[in-house]
């Protein structure tokens, strides 16, 4: 695997365990990633603006506002503060009624505890591949 494949790729990672959210955060730097590591859903909707993600990677099961609630929180906010942030889910649930739910909530990939490492990795270059071909981050027009 390429280990620069992140290489300029601003994630947002939301992860409530931190040893979980420090070894991804320290995998995803490895890789070339610039990551901003929290541990839940008010701390990721407090530093979506300042941070302007290419890929939110969020924990489905986070303790109070769960992952799939964060993104729909998100998804409100509207495309010009980050609403529409390319977004992928980890986690422990290995359903496929989860699988779903989480695709219904908005996440565009999943990957299932215990992680793959490389699987993660090629996750979220995929995710942040998809969302380059759209703009992100606009600037409103209005004053």
């Amino acid at each position: 695997m390429d280990e620069h494949i992140l290489a300029g790729v601003r994630v947002l990672l939301v992860e409530d365990s931190y040893d979980t959210r420090e070894g991804i955060r320290i995998l995803l730097k490895q890789h070339g990633a610039d990551v901003t590591a929290v541990a839940s859903a008010p701390e990721a909707l407090a530093a979506l603006a300042d941070v302007r993600p290419h890929v939110l990677l969020s924990d489905i099961g986070l303790e109070g506002q769960d992952g799939c609630e964060l993104l729909r929180s998100v998804r409100a906010l509207g495309p010009d503060k980050g609403g529409d942030v390319p977004a992928a889910a980890i986690t422990a649930y290995d359903a496929s009624q989860d699988r779903i739910r989480a695709l219904k909530a908005g996440f565009w990939d999943y990957v299932c505890k215990p992680l793959d490492t490389e699987l993660l990795v090629n996750v979220v270059a995929g995710v942040a591949r998809s969302g380059a071909s759209r703009p992100l981050w606009r600037i409103s027009s209005r004053s």
